[in-house]
């Protein structure tokens, strides 16, 4: 922590100065200025005074953290545990009572038994008790206009890895990712219907399903497209759909938004970026886009599929490390030489990534950080009794290892 000392030698002042201009002594005289530069070295250098951090630590609260997952998926993703690891963290340091939730059908907890809430990769809305925000919100590794964010901005880094692979001359990039089993799929369609029909603008007839693939979604928009009726707007599950919906609509001639309004989610924010992106660098063809769940086997098993097609990419970005650790399996029974073949980034630098054959190039997460700020975060909201939301997005940055290099001419 830093110290009095370290504020009056950047400021320029005395040490007793500063001492009496931080604990506002209300005798001392000195220029606006100068007390201006005083608070605002000791804010960068997180300097708390006596008063205050006798204060934080005489608040007790208790703070209810919303996991979207079940409590085993930390066992096989050191990520999540990372960003736990940084709650409690922090919670131990401010003296603060946590309760932990794991995904169950349990309803949250009466809103009077703590001061707020964390969900960990959940929509609070999802929530419908909770939709009053009758406490203070800060969702972690999910995004809502609403609330308090802190995230990695994945987008980000998926156009890193691609602009990466280009200018060491990669020009055929490939994608393996995952997809939650159990979140956001079924739950879009019959929610959609559902309210839809409540509403009475939703007709079970303009309700199309396929897989989750670009190519699923051109053929159901051709379908629907050779329907009598041609809706005027359509809500699309995942972005990847949406892809080939655009292409079958281009196609039919069909003017957007003039003629039809669209909107999409995705399923995996590392998926929809690194296509729109590559797309649009000309480098991805969705036919080298994989997708299975987030385990090591999954990754295995894709990375076989891969490699049994005709045309092998010269690049892959792996959506998270515990994939990448099948694919590698895969890619090394199949004689592919990394980094000669193949290029590979991963993201997550879980702590086996050096430790791999050959030692995985991934995106570094501050995983722990996230977790630790989310804490801040939530403090702030209560002690400043902020109302309006706030995103905190935590830069990640590439570690090279060995399945990275320039493509070999």
């Amino acid at each position: 922590m830093a110290t009095l000392k370290e504020i009056a030698q950047q400021a320029g002042v005395s040490l007793s100065t500063v001492s009496r201009v931080l604990n506002e002594d209300p005798s001392i005289s000195v220029k606006s200025d100068t007390r201006r530069v005083i608070f605002e070295i000791a804010e960068r250098l997180q300097y708390r005074t006596t008063r205050s951090r006798k204060t934080l630590q005489s608040v007790n609260y208790e703070f209810l953290v919303n996991f979207a997952y079940p409590e085993a998926v930390e066992i096989n993703d050191p990520y999540y545990l990372s960003i736990r690891y940084g709650i409690e963290l922090q919670c131990n340091k401010l003296n603060i009572k946590l309760i932990r939730q794991y995904k169950s059908s349990e309803a949250l907890p009466a809103t009077e038994n703590y001061d707020g809430i964390i969900f960990v990769g959940a929509d609070p809305e999802e929530k419908s008790e909770h939709c009053g925000r009758a406490k203070p919100v800060v969702c972690v590794d999910f995004y809502h206009e609403k609330y308090d964010c802190v995230y990695t901005d994945l987008a980000r880094v998926c156009r890193t890895a691609i602009d990466y692979f280009i200018a060491n001359g990669h020009h055929q990039i490939g994608f393996i990712g995952g997809q939650d089993q159990g979140r956001g799929i079924d739950i879009r369609e019959s929610s959609f219907l559902e309210y839809g029909q409540l509403r009475e603008v939703v007709d079970p007839q303009n309700v199309y399903r396929g897989n989750f693939s670009s190519a699923s979604g051109y053929r159901l928009a051709q379908q629907m497209l050779s329907s009598k009726a041609l809706p005027d707007a359509l809500l699309v599950a995942t972005d990847s759909i949406a892809i080939g919906v655009l292409r079958a609509l281009h196609e039919g001639k069909v003017q957007m938004p003039e003629d039809l309004s669209l909107i999409s989610r995705g399923i995996d924010i590392r998926e929809s970026s690194f296509l729109e992106y590559g797309q649009l660098r000309e480098v991805v063809d969705p036919q080298n886009v994989y997708r299975g769940n987030f385990s090591s086997a999954s990754g295995y098993r894709l990375a076989q599929q891969m490699l049994s097609s005709k045309a092998l990419p010269d690049a892959l970005l792996v959506a998270t490390d515990s994939i990448a650790i099948g694919v590698l399996r895969a890619l090394h029974e199949g004689k592919v030489q990394m980094p000669e073949d193949l290029s590979l980034i991963s993201i997550n630098d879980i702590p086996t990534a050096r430790f791999t054959f050959p030692p995985l190039s991934t995106f570094h997460l501050e995983a722990e950080l996230i977790g630790i700020q989310a804490i801040n975060m939530l403090v702030e909201q209560i002690r400043d009794d902020r109302r309006i939301p706030i995103c905190m997005t935590i830069p990640a940055y590439i570690k090279h290892r060995g399945t990275t290099a320039p493509r070999q001419r």
